[in-house]
């Protein structure tokens, strides 16, 4: 009898032992220790360079709420895809960044095959369908292809889970009511909006798959349903509430239509489910240029993957026809009847599939008005990303029709006929895309045997009726294991197709580290191509940078810089803009700068003017070469000791500017500088309007833009400096453009923490101005007095000081983060409550049997 009990214990360990051994062949560079570190596209560039300055926090005991190093200051808790309260993410604190990268990405593998094996044997009821439907959702294309983006892929891996808590509990088992709330909140904890709202519409598709399935569930159950879900939420609350607060001010809010639909996948790209290889989609990413996989109809990009097998799909579509052809009565002595409960579980994960495709398809598809209006969708972007849960509901389709239409042998004689014709519709239609527009010679030396696979199903499906049923299901198991495998082994080590950036510094990341203070971030750089220091690849080294990628930016960070995805806005802005922001260097590729270069006439014209005291008009006339639309002056006017700016534009058409200052009985200092990039413009007059004063001169000053020194060349990228004097805070009694020209007094920084500042201010009053983006999160206080923390022009941290010797404290204070705390901690304290009692319960019932 033990030996029995342990034979079957072993039977029903090695379906999902066998799920798990296959993924990990397929991803195989994550657990081989010799693999070179992965460095494809976004993995490089953004997320990997995440999970260091991660580890950095946790090292330090800070908590992760701000990130000085990228756009001059920006939440990095709130942001969304940092992770920080993700209990596997602790992995960065102790291990260097490639085997903690490798330890949490194997472990992931392990978990997301288990769950989606115990998610697929609820839905099939058999262990080799389970096993093939994970085998094609874990190595599928839009699961696999996503490994890249680190926090989508790990929270990616509690969909299964969730939907297995979910299915357990609609059962009425204890279990699943305990486990789904804490499948919820690590998903929400893993760190990517996107999936956490799948998350919430896979939920929304499986119940009404289950109320379709079942009679009218109990209110009460019901209840518990829903409790659970909010449970779960409520305990990933100090991660979502954070990110709530920070979505309301971001350049997210209101997005246009054209970014919400970028991503989408293009209907062609479809065909992938026959041919994984040659046909692309519409994204602007990285192609697959290493595989020559160009194709007619776009490029093989990873966000657009969509193939997942074609078995599974073969046996997908034949479950669909057969489950509603039995229905309707269309089969072979078969007469019409209702639809059972496995009948409508297959239709529904079949709809529910299909629905999270139409979804994918975004401005190609149907459902273009609920992406762009309906609150939810409206908030993401890239609808390829939909695939991730399609792949799985159709997987799960797949394992249930091949666990019923060919298991059964009342209905395996029709089943068998229906797959086959499935199987050799689809072989035709590889044939004669390969044939008609496929050019050959780019087709991979193995892609022979997908259609010999699917041959041979058709071969073992066609063979007499007395070859059983176990055999042909097991057999379509295999080809599905195999065709799934063949492409996942054939893709293992594409993320490795770019050098990882983020392990050995490049010489550009050598010299602004030695030449950027490396524990005030207040003075950077910027990247004006996408070279070795743009997006977050300064991160991993902490190099204050102006750039950075993360979706939730602030809206005044995007209307003043915006070196998130190029660099038009920043070098729109005048140069001195430049100059408030920090910026000493600036990184370009080697074509031609976009500013002056070796010029050495003058940048500024400065005369002395007396005036009476009271207001004065200032009259500048200027002359502006016709090539130049407009060009940008800063007027500087000293009055005792107070020093007015005026950033303004003129152009030939409106060649003049017109500014009033109160004098104080003293000469006015006027000072008139050439506030653009490259060009130049001449200053031909300049009057002085007040009571008892009217003066005029003309200087014919040529103003030219300042000169812009190279510092380091390479062989791609160059590094050149400011040549305007940088401050990483100062005092201006100029509170309307509070400029580091406009400086009366001097600001130096004590002390310093990501998160508190303390800054000793010398000066006659005005307005403290740091050198960091403006957030309403940072609170101040001025001897240990409360102030205001204030946008100084618009995108700086700025407080009100008086005249004197002062210290003034910043701390930025997440006013989110504490109700989240209190309510995720509440949450998590009634689970452990509600969980130990139903444990010890269970346990001491067994103890009683």
């Amino acid at each position: 009898m033990m030996a029995w009990n342990v034979q079957a214990r072993w039977r029903s360990l090695l379906p999902p032992l066998m799920a798990i051994i296959l993924g990990l062949a397929a991803y195989w560079p994550w657990w081989w220790p010799w693999a070179p570190a992965p460095g494809l596209d976004d993995l490089s560039q953004i997320n990997a360079p995440q999970r260091v300055l991660l580890g950095w926090f946790y090292r330090h005991g800070w908590l992760p709420l701000w990130n000085p190093w990228s756009f001059g200051g920006q939440p990095f808790l709130a942001a969304g895809q940092s992770g920080p309260w993700y209990p596997p993410n602790l992995i960065f604190a102790l291990l260097p960044i490639v085997p903690a990268l490798k330890v949490s990405y194997t472990v992931h593998v392990v978990w997301g095959a288990l769950g989606a094996y115990l998610l697929l044997r609820r839905w099939s009821g058999a262990r080799g369908p389970s096993v093939m439907g994970t085998v094609a959702w874990l190595i599928g294309a839009p699961l696999f292809q996503h490994q890249i983006h680190t926090q989508m892929w790990q929270a990616a891996m509690w969909l299964p889970w969730i939907g297995w808590a979910l299915e357990s509990a609609w059962d009425g088992r204890r279990r699943g009511l305990i486990v789904l709330p804490i499948c919820i909140a690590m998903e929400i904890l893993a760190g990517h909006p996107q999936v956490s709202f799948m998350a919430a519409l896979q939920c929304l598709a499986q119940c009404i798959i289950r109320r379709w399935m079942d009679e009218a569930q109990p209110w009460r159950e019901w209840l518990k349903l829903i409790g659970a879900g909010l449970w779960g939420v409520l305990m990933a609350a100090v991660q979502w509430m954070p990110t709530a607060d920070l979505a309301v001010y971001s350049n997210r809010m209101g997005a246009a239509a054209w970014f919400l639909l970028e991503g989408s996948l293009a209907p062609w790209t479809l065909l992938q489910w026959l041919i994984p290889l040659p046909f692309g989609g519409g994204y602007t990413g990285q192609p697959y240029a290493w595989l020559e996989s160009w194709s007619w109809l776009g490029d093989n990009f990873w966000e657009v993957g969509a193939y997942f097998g074609i078995v599974t799909l073969v046996l997908a579509a034949a479950a669909a026809v057969q489950t509603a052809a039995h229905a309707l009565g269309r089969l072979p002595s078969s007469t019409r009847q209702p639809l059972n409960a496995g009948d409508r579980r297959l239709l529904g994960l079949c709809l529910a599939g299909i629905l999270f495709v139409l979804l994918a398809l975004g401005g190609y598809g149907p459902l273009t008005p609920v992406l762009t209006h309906v609150p939810g969708f409206d908030f993401f972007r890239d609808p390829g990303r939909y695939m991730l849960t399609a792949s799985l509901f159709l997987a799960g389709t797949a394992a249930a029709g091949c666990a019923r239409w060919l298991g059964q042998p009342r209905e395996a004689d029709h089943g068998r006929r229906l797959v086959a014709g499935c199987a050799a519709a689809a072989g035709l239609a590889v044939i004669a895309l390969h044939v008609l527009r496929y050019p050959t010679p780019t087709m991979p030396s193995w892609a022979w045997i997908i259609p010999a696979l699917w041959c041979l199903g058709v071969v073992l499906t066609a063979l007499p009726a007395s070859l059983s049923a176990d055999f042909r299901v097991r057999a379509w198991c295999l080809l599905g294991v195999a065709d799934a495998g063949l492409w996942g082994g054939s893709f293992a080590s594409f993320v490795f197709w770019a050098p990882a950036e983020y392990v050995k510094p490049t010489p550009v990341q050598k010299y602004l580290q030695q030449h950027l203070p490396a524990d005030t971030p207040w003075v950077r750089a910027a990247s004006l191509d996408t070279g070795s220091v743009s997006q977050d690849k300064g991160l991993t080294w902490r190099i204050p940078m102006l750039n950075g990628e993360d979706s939730l930016v602030p809206a005044w960070y995007a209307a003043y810089a915006d070196l998130q995805w190029g660099d038009q806005t920043f070098l729109a802005q005048p140069r001195s803009t430049a100059d408030a922001w920090g910026v000493e260097y600036i990184v370009t590729d080697n074509s031609t700068p976009p500013f002056s270069v070796g010029s050495t006439g003058p940048t500024a014209w400065t005369g002395e003017f007396p005036a009476d005291k009271g207001p004065v008009d200032l009259v500048f006339t200027f002359n502006v070469p016709w090539s130049v639309n407009a060009s940008n002056v800063l007027i500087l006017v000293r009055s005792g000791s107070t020093t007015h700016a005026f950033r303004t534009s003129v152009s030939q058409s409106v060649p003049t500017v017109d500014v009033r200052v109160e004098a104080q009985g003293e000469p006015l200092q006027i000072t008139v500088e050439n506030d653009n990039w490259t060009g130049w413009m001449w200053l031909e007059s300049v009057e002085v309007k007040g009571e008892g004063t009217s003066l005029e001169r003309h200087p014919w000053a040529r103003l030219e833009a300042p000169s812009w020194t190279p510092v380091l060349r390479t062989a791609h990228e160059t590094v050149w400096r400011n040549p305007d004097t940088v401050l990483p805070g100062w005092v201006s009694a100029d509170t309307s453009v509070p400029l580091p020209q406009t400086a009366v007094g001097q600001a130096q920084s004590t002390a310093w923490t990501p998160t508190r500042q303390v800054w000793q201010v010398t000066g006659p009053g005005g307005v403290l101005v740091v050198s960091q983006t403006y957030d309403p999160s940072w609170t101040a206080t001025v001897d240990g007095h409360p102030a205001s923390v204030e946008a100084a022009l618009g995108f700086l941290t700025a407080v009100r000081v008086p005249a004197g010797t002062h210290t003034v404290t910043l701390t930025y204070r997440f006013p989110a983060l504490r109700s989240g705390l209190w309510t995720s901690g509440s949450a998590l304290a009634g689970w452990l409550y509600v969980a130990g009692g139903v444990t010890s319960r269970r346990w001491r019932a067994r103890r009683r049997v």
